[in-house]
């Protein structure tokens, strides 16, 4: 099938001089390109590179459908130039601008600045550039790959299932970041491709996090506190004495590291005639034999120490004692320095097992924040968080739907519900940290069927969604890359 436009190389008319044939008849969408002078310039990233091309209409009218995409054949003269891979295969764009007809999107995957901290693995950048089945170019790449001499990058591409090796390619039109910069850098990112750069910072605070959301509807009560393994004896005790206040007040609440830890060190705190008890699902590397523990050197009441039989999945570990000791145990097994957030829990859906949901939310061609993907996750009973490394269930959206007691009708409602609700959390948090296109909110449920939130996740693996439906996907793989094309000025034509 012929595609709607096609770069076809005249050698008649040397090695980087294009003839470019659009349309012909009544092919209207070819009418604007046509326009200007015989002879033009053709860019691609940024605007950085371009060659000379003719443009003609052709004898015959082509189909253009969809958004219009064109098989692009270059000569290996003009592929150096321009810094794309020479031959075919590479579905582009094509529209005006004031300086003449552009080429893209080029949309870059942002890994970091390549100097700090290891290299991305290679792994990491098959995880990122596996989902992507974009029109345009999109490739992966550090600070440290771009060649300002050249205004170039030193990219890498998936091409046929597999990452090709770095090669010179045009600036990008666009980024999507995914990985931590440092502060002094993200300004550089941004003039790489004019500021059209998204999830700008990803190292995001619970505490910070709640701040902003602090007070609204479907988010739990919570309260920051600091306490390292050097604090002053006062300072713990004010950090513990208002610990133990908040959790008697709530009933429950969970202690968590401000970054994430990946579950590592969340705790479930409640108060038991006086004295807090901490319940977390331990790591296999921790000893759960029980076991009394001594006084302390003040004399203070020794703490119980209990846990279950070693059992699949892992058992839980549950202390109970003087407030100020027992977080002072949790915050030796998850070190914090930055401090940790403890938030009221939420009364379980289901009875004596943890329940919640990874939604992922992300803007769409037109900008606005879209429930891409949805799976649920159930803990075994007794368990303190539902994680997959304790022997939690993954749930297809039906499952969750069913647990809640929900058809599919009032399924479908709680998510438009939560759509809403989190796309108005995700414009507050944008304004807090920077420009974002794809966050991952955990939530969870109470008994009435309404939804809390638990964490942000800024940075969240896409591959969890990978084992759903084909159309889910995809949607999650590329709707970000959409939204990027749309920054770029190539608005839906990403997919």
């Amino acid at each position: 099938m012929s595609p709607p436009l096609a770069l076809i190389v005249d050698p008649d008319l040397g090695g980087e001089r294009l003839r470019l044939r659009l349309g012909g008849g009544e092919a209207e969408w070819a009418r604007p390109l046509l326009e200007g002078p015989p002879t033009q310039p053709l860019w691609v990233g940024k605007r950085a590179r371009f060659v000379a091309v003719e443009v003609e209409e052709a004898a015959a009218p082509v189909a253009a459908p969809g958004a219009g995409t064109a098989a692009l054949v270059l000569s290996a003269a003009a592929a150096r130039r321009l810094f794309l891979p020479p031959g075919e295969g590479l579905r582009v764009c094509l529209r005006r601008d004031p300086e003449g007809l552009r080429l893209g999107p080029v949309i870059g995957l942002l890994l970091g600045d390549g100097v700090s901290g290891d290299p991305p693995p290679l792994w990491w950048i098959e995880r990122c550039l596996g989902p992507c089945v974009p029109v345009g170019l999109v490739y992966a790449f550090t600070l440290r790959d771009v060649d300002h001499a050249r205004a170039a990058v030193r990219g890498r591409l998936w091409a046929a299932g597999r990452l090709l090796e770095p090669q010179l390619l045009p600036l990008p039109d666009a980024v999507w970041n995914r990985e931590e910069l440092p502060d002094r850098l993200r300004p550089l990112a941004k003039r790489l491709c004019d500021g059209r750069l998204f999830n700008e910072r990803l190292a995001w605070s619970k505490a910070e996090v709640q701040a902003v959301l602090d007070g609204l509807p479907h988010v739990p009560p919570a309260v920051a506190v600091r306490l390292g393994r050097d604090a002053a004896r006062d300072e713990a005790e004010r950090a513990a004495e208002t610990v133990a206040g908040f959790v008697t007040r709530h009933g429950a609440a969970y202690w968590k590291p401000v970054y994430g830890s990946k579950g590592a060190g969340v705790a479930r705190l409640t108060v038991e005639e006086g004295e807090l008890v901490a319940a977390f699902d331990t790591p296999r590397d921790v000893e759960t034999a029980p076991s009394a523990a001594p006084a302390d050197a003040d004399g203070a009441a020794g703490m119980e120490s209990t846990a279950t039989a070693a059992t699949e999945p892992p058992p839980t570990l549950r202390w109970r004692g003087r407030a100020a000791e027992i977080l002072r145990r949790c915050s030796a097994l998850a070190p914090s320095r930055a401090g940790y957030l403890v938030q009221a829990a939420v009364r379980p859906a289901v009875p004596d097992r943890p329940l919640d949901a990874r939604l992922a939310l992300q803007r769409d061609v037109s900008g606005a924040w879209r429930a891409t993907a949805l799976w649920g996750r159930i803990g075994a009973p007794g368990r303190i968080t539902a994680n997959l490394s304790t022997g939690a269930e993954r749930l297809a959206p039906e499952a969750l739907w069913a647990l809640l007691g929900l058809d599919g009708a009032a399924g479908g409602r709680l998510l438009r519900d939560m759509e809403a609700g989190l796309a108005d959390f995700a414009e507050r948090l944008g304004a807090r940290f920077g420009a974002c296109a794809d966050l991952g909110f955990d939530v969870t449920f109470d008994p009435d069927g309404r939804w809390w939130l638990i964490e942000v996740n800024p940075r969240h693996d896409l591959t969890l969604f990978r084992n759903t439906t084909p159309e889910v996907w995809r949607a999650v793989a590329c709707t970000p890359l959409e939204y990027a094309a749309t920054l770029a000025g190539f608005g839906g034509t990403a997919g």
